[in-house]
């Protein structure tokens, strides 16, 4: 699939809802596989109830300890089964971003003097309902990174989606060691830059970037955020095809057949998309970006220095963090689906009594959810 993607449409956000079998039944062989790695012990620590929907909105991408089994307390082969599990929701370049975040983790540690005890093992995967038998779903989830995956009703359905990046960039003199997210921030502030007069004072919604993503790991997103920035429907261009390139970055993360799928049928209504930025225009000083529609989300904030919790690497005094996440809103005024994890697919199965008395059947125990420390 292209970068430039024709835009959005009427039935989803950032991959989401794709109806296609084939990553499903890839997703669930990788599952099973993993499953078949672990002992009893470690399978009713990763399993969990599909109906819990508590426990499958229960995300984040604070660091701390999750629901789920640690990738540092697997063995080789499980953590090998563990990274092709993640390896069959994403394309190879967003594979590699989710490696490369992971690693930062060490380095950010490292930063740190080990005062927080960072490691890159510290990333835990959970399993919602049985592989294969939908719905199900699964998720991956450490520090700046957490995908969401859920199969109902033949769907895919891949947000939130939260890929970020700590430190943002590393340097040696004047030269990038560590950059994952070069191009959502690149293709940003060129789109930025692009936008003159009218549609550029539209777009600039605050002077100051937020300190996080304004929706932060929130279990839902209602609406419309406001201001909601500049109409795609008021750009032309240069403008308009960095918008599409924008947000191409954010569908080709996920495998090609659901980004693909997703990416056509977003074409119908790319006029009602907006394009909103906060805080600085130059490189290496903190700020804010969000593309929204009727029903997606996608984001990106670099906040400044004071406002992160690591001392800067590196030449870079500011901005030395990144986030950047996708979702699907629950649209006001509108019969069209919305919602992460699934949305009304996942709910309609979730409610199935049929699907209930499946999983007592099981004999799993299906235990709670560990709350997060969020620090």
């Amino acid at each position: 699939m292209s970068t430039a993607p024709p835009g959005a449409g009427h039935h989803g956000a950032g991959a989401e809802r794709t109806r296609n079998p084939a990553p499903a039944a890839l997703m669930a062989r990788a599952a099973g596989a993993l499953l078949d790695t672990l002992d009893e012990h470690e399978r009713r620590t990763v399993r969990r109830s599909f109906p819990d929907a508590a426990a499958r909105r229960d995300w984040t991408y604070l660091p701390g300890p999750r629901a789920g089994v640690a990738l540092g307390e697997l063995g080789r082969s499980q953590r090998k089964a563990v990274h092709a599990l993640v390896a069959t929701a994403l394309r190879p370049h967003a594979y590699a971003q989710v490696a490369a975040i992971m690693a930062l983790e060490d380095v950010l540690d490292r930063i740190e003097d080990g005062r927080r005890g960072r490691h890159s093992g510290d990333y835990w995967t959970v399993v919602f309902g049985v592989p294969g038998d939908e719905p199900w779903g699964w998720r991956f989830e450490g520090h700046h990174v957490s995908l969401n995956v859920t199969v109902a009703d033949g769907r895919v359905a891949g947000t939130p989606c939260f890929l970020g990046a700590n430190p943002a960039v590393v340097r040696h003199g004047d030269a990038v060691v560590s950059r994952p997210l070069v191009e959502e921030e690149d293709v940003a502030r060129a789109l930025l830059h692009a936008l003159h007069g009218a549609a550029r004072a539209r777009a600039v919604i605050a002077e100051e970037a937020p300190a996080d993503i304004v929706t932060r790991d929130r279990p839902r997103v209602d609406g419309t955020l406001e201001p909601a920035g500049v109409p795609a429907a008021d750009l032309s261009g240069d403008a308009a095809a960095l918008l599409r390139r924008l947000l191409g970055l954010y569908l080709d993360r996920l495998a090609e057949p659901v980004a693909a799928a997703e990416a056509e049928r977003l074409g119908a209504a790319f006029g009602e998309l907006h394009f909103a930025w906060a805080g600085a225009a130059e490189t290496r000083r903190p700020h804010y970006y969000r593309i929204q529609g009727p029903d997606l989300l996608m984001s990106t904030t670099t906040p400044s220095t004071a406002r992160t919790t690591s001392t800067p690497c590196g030449e870079d005094r500011a901005g030395t963090s990144a986030a950047t996440c996708s979702r699907a809103t629950t649209p006001r005024r509108t019969t069209r689906p919305g919602d992460d994890f699934g949305g009304p697919y996942a709910a309609r199965w979730s409610r199935s009594s049929s699907l209930k008395r499946s999983a007592a059947r099981s004999g799993i125990q299906w235990p709670s959810p560990r709350r997060i420390s969020k620090r």
